[in-house]
Order: C-alpha cells, then sequence, then structure tokens
C-alpha cells in the first residue's frame, strides 16, 4: 500500500505529529510519503512535488486571500482564517499519482481549494488537526454556527463586513457531496465532528498521535527529576504548548488562576508559580 500525506509544512505544530505518523508507517514498511510546499526536514521520502513556478502560484494566492479577501470581513476571532479558494496543480499531481489512499491533513494556505478536494479520484483519509474542515474560514471558534449551519440569522455580533465564514462554509457544503473518512487526535474533536452541520452523518475515528516509543520511554521519576536538576520532594506540573502562555486557547491562563487559587487556599502555603 502507498499513502500520501499531504501537508503545507513538515515541521511545527500539528506538522510534527504528522511526520511521526509518517516514520511509524514506514516502520511497519508501509510505503509512506509526505507531499510538502514548505520543507524543512532532510528526508528524501518528504517531496515538494510541485516545480519552484507552481508554489510561487500558490504563495501569491495565499498573499492575496490574506491581504484582501480576508480583511473583507472585521472580527474579534483572531485565530487564523483560511478560504481555500484558488485552485492549485496539487490535483493533478494527486490524481496522477499511484498512490492508494491520500491522507490530508493541514492543506489550507491554498495548498487545495474546497472545490478541489473534491476532485480528489483517490481514496481519501483526512485527519483533523484543528475545527476548519467542517466550520467556515475559521480554524478555530467559541460560537455554534457550525452546529446550526452559517445562516443569516445566527452571525455573532463581534462579526462584521462580509461574511467570510458563511461563504466559505457553503462552498464546502457545495462540493463536498462525498464523505470522506474523518480522523481525530481526540475525542473532543471527534465529537465536534458528530455535532457539525457538515460532517455530523461522516464517519469519525479516534486515532492519537503516535510518539517513537523506543525513544520516549517511562523512567523513574527521582531519576528523571535529578538529571534535570528539579526538586524532587515537591509535586511539579509541566504545561507545555506552542507559543507557551501567548494564544489564550491553550489555557496557561487557566491554569494560572487555579494555581494561584489552590496557593491562596492551601494552609501549608507552599505553592510556587
Amino acid at each position: 500500500m502507498k499513502i500520501i500525506h499531504l501537508l503545507y509544512a513538515d515541521s511545527g505544530g500539528g506538522h510534527n505529529a504528522v511526520y511521526r505518523v509518517h516514520q511509524a508507517l514506514l516502520k511497519k514498511k508501509i510505503d509512506s510519503q509526505m507531499w510538502v510546499i514548505n520543507s524543512k526536514l532532510d528526508d528524501n521520502t518528504i517531496k515538494q512535488p510541485l516545480n519552484v513556478f507552481q508554489m510561487k502560484v500558490i504563495k501569491f494566492f495565499l498573499f492575496f486571500a490574506k491581504n484582501f479577501i480576508v480583511r473583507l470581513m472585521k472580527t474579534k476571532n483572531l485565530e487564523i482564517h483560511s478560504v481555500s479558494f484558488f485552485s492549485s496543480s496539487f490535483l493533478k499531481k494527486i490524481n496522477n499519482s499511484d498512490a492508494d489512499v491520500v491522507n490530508l491533513h493541514w492543506i489550507q494556505g491554498e495548498m487545495l481549494s474546497i472545490k478541489d478536494i473534491s476532485k480528489i479520484k483517490k481514496p481519501i483519509v483526512w485527519t483533523l488537526h484543528d475545527m476548519w474542515a467542517f466550520c467556515g474560514a475559521e480554524h478555530y471558534t467559541e460560537d455554534n454556527r457550525w452546529q446550526e449551519g452559517y445562516n443569516f440569522n445566527n452571525r455573532p455580533s463581534y462579526e462584521g463586513g462580509f461574511d467570510l465564514n458563511r461563504w466559505t462554509w457553503k462552498r464546502k457544503r457545495k462540493y463536498w457531496k462525498k464523505e470522506f473518512q474523518i480522523v481525530t487526535p481526540s475525542k473532543w474533536l471527534a465529537s465536534c465532528v458528530s455535532k457539525s452541520a457538515l460532517m455530523k452523518d461522516w464517519p469519525v475515528s479516534v486515532i492519537p498521535n503516535p510518539i517513537d516509543a523506543d525513544l520516549w520511554k517511562p523512567m523513574d521519576k527521582y531519576t528523571a527529576k535529578k538529571k534535570l536538576n528539579l526538586p524532587s520532594n515537591v509535586p511539579l506540573i509541566l504545561f507545555g504548548a506552542m507559543g507557551g502562555g501567548r494564544n489564550l486557547r491553550k489555557g496557561f491562563d487557566l491554569l494560572l488562576q487555579s494555581l494561584k487559587k489552590l496557593k491562596n487556599n492551601s494552609k501549608q502555603n507552599k505553592i510556587t508559580i
């Protein structure tokens, strides 16, 4: 079996999780490749199948989408918005390939248009790394339009101008008539898929992101703390997120509030933040 993983880049954020999936498949002697636009890894199983001109066209369309189309809408949702409107050369490359399965991942950045996705002739598995697939243009949102459908009367009060999210969602509903197999790394995201107006009847499976168990192994806590010069006589909490605490969606502010509350309520008052 030959699998092509399609994603914008091979490193950073969710892209690192895709690379671990790719490496795990290779270890199982499965013919796996990653097709990307931006590549930083020295790995001959990662391909940039488009030529320089084709990639420049995609990056021009991305620039135009971000600086002109997206700005037609005014919103307080500061998360990334993707319209995926412009067609690219990736569609022809995919359909002409000998892949048995195409595994879509983070394919925004005008890498494939919404219409292009509907024209892929290969069996598709789509691994979601955010909410974009069943939302409008937004990658994350706290409103419920993705559950109700993007109507005229349910637009949030913090948005104005052109209804970019409704326009993008309607294009998805128009072109995605055939269901894809959806994979999510968390139960929460799978539940969102099942509740969404767009994908509620689509098949969805939860497959957690893998790690290399030969590299990452449990070890004695005392030994680990000693190696890292950490105190061994107190409980420790580790918080990790791309961007640290700058992105409120990651919840670091909630962790700080909780720890401060525990510290204030603790009789011994030995919590260090």
